[in-house]
């Protein structure tokens, strides 16, 4: 009978002994692939930053592109007020030259009726020299004058005779006041007519000058076009620079993006294999010689805990920005800053379940407590104890390090209980 109860005992701790190898092993390979995974996200991190650097050359050489471009529609608005100032200016000289030109025309026909006037003037006086050389002719062939003598000899009174005398005079006198009159009204239109003639002098002048004033702001606003063309080319050549470089910042943001899904993944696979390895840990729990859990796992005692290092508190449990991944990340413990060889303790008795390299954690021990309560310690120089040792609260189960994902020597240590992580604080 005692023989029976040997047997069964050794096939108990045979049995034990096989799920706990078991779960270890499997943990193992989940820490590999963790480790690969790790790895993986590494080297995905690394081409990010690859591409958010070209990205942030491709910006750089865009913002120039752009200040350049912004300089240039500034010359280009300038240029274009110019341009328009110009053609308002021709616009107002053509308004003028036509004026000009309304009033040379308005002057010539004023010319024009001048010169008929005065040919008009000059036939009146040729008819009335023509009437008065035509009298005297006739009074000379009629012997007029001895006619006027004898006139005035045969007038029987002296006052017939002065009567007479008055009438010839008048007759003279006449003709001479009306051929003085077509001269002097003759002298006024020639005057006049030399008046006009300097006005339309003087407007052609200033048409000329309009002329050449438009002549030069043509030749102006046409180099002004000229300018324009050349930052409207610039331009263009700048706008199809920056396409071109847009179309590669595209190319490289849908990389980035890319790249960033493939690390979620990653992190999410990795997320599914740290549930595993919560399981497994479980299942090593349970199979370990460590206490069974009670049905207050959790509510252990702060005083039954000791810290694992002495030291400051360099990052607390929750979320911040990583040190080498540079995004926001779930901190699952606390660190203590501590040199490279300090020795690490058990802040508890207990059981080593896990102790093994993580490209994560580094180095790192899992030791169980008993009522479902483990405590992790990474980024380990080395290790003072193995897997499957029992150890006493205190003891010195490794040293500070810095292996695995860290940027220099610290102690990262966790608590968890069945498997996820909790705030250490509300133990140590």
């Amino acid at each position: 009978m005692g023989k029976i109860k040997i047997i069964a005992m050794t096939l108990v701790i045979a049995m034990a002994f096989q799920t706990s190898a078991y779960a270890t092993g499997t943990v193992t390979n989940k820490e590999n692939q963790i480790k690969e995974n790790q790895e993986t996200i590494k080297e995905l991190q690394e081409e990010k930053s690859e591409v958010a650097g070209e990205k942030s050359v491709l910006n750089a050489e865009l913002q120039e592109i752009i200040a350049e471009q912004t300089a240039l529609t500034k010359e280009a608005d300038k240029i274009k007020a110019a341009i328009r100032a110009k053609e308002d200016e021709i616009s107002l000289t053509n308004g003028k030259i036509t004026v000009m030109t309304g009033k040379i025309a308005e002057t010539e026909a004023e010319i024009e009726r001048k010169l008929a006037e005065i040919a008009q003037k000059e036939a009146e006086l040729a008819e009335k020299k023509e009437m008065l050389d035509a009298r005297i002719r006739a009074s000379y062939m009629n012997s007029s004058f001895g006619d006027v003598i004898f006139a005035l000899v045969e007038s029987k009174s002296l006052l017939e005779f002065a009567d007479r005398l008055t009438m010839i005079n008048r007759l003279v006198e006449k003709d001479n006041e009306i051929i003085e009159t077509v001269k002097l009204m003759m002298e006024e239109l020639k005057v006049k007519r030399s008046e006009l003639e300097e006005t339309k002098r003087q407007f052609l002048a200033a048409k000329e000058e309009l002329e050449s004033e438009k002549k030069k702001l043509e030749t102006e606003k046409r180099e002004l076009e000229a300018e324009k063309k050349k930052y409207s080319e610039k331009l263009a050549a700048l706008r199809n620079i920056e396409y071109a470089k847009n179309q590669a910042l595209s190319r490289l943001s849908a990389e980035e993006k890319a790249i960033a899904s493939e690390i979620g993944d990653i992190i999410e696979e990795n997320a599914a294999l740290e549930k595993e390895i919560q399981n497994l840990i479980k299942a090593a729990s349970s199979s370990s010689n460590a206490p069974k859990p009670s049905n207050n796992a959790a509510e252990a005692p702060t005083a039954e805990y000791i810290r694992p290092v002495s030291g400051r508190i360099s990052s607390p449990y929750g979320w911040r920005i990583h040190p080498i991944l540079g995004y926001s990340k779930f901190h699952t413990g606390i660190d203590f800053a501590a040199s490279s060889g300090t020795p690490v303790k058990a802040v508890k008795g207990g059981v080593v379940i896990l102790a093994k390299y993580n490209s994560s954690y580094g180095n790192y021990i899992i030791v169980d407590h008993g009522n479902g309560v483990s405590s992790l310690y990474a980024h380990l120089k080395s290790f003072n104890t193995s897997l499957g040792s029992r150890v006493s609260q205190g003891q010195t189960i490794g040293f500070v390090g810095s292996t695995g994902m860290s940027t220099g020597p610290h102690l990262h240590f966790e608590i968890r209980v069945n498997g996820e992580h909790v705030n250490p604080a509300n133990y140590i």
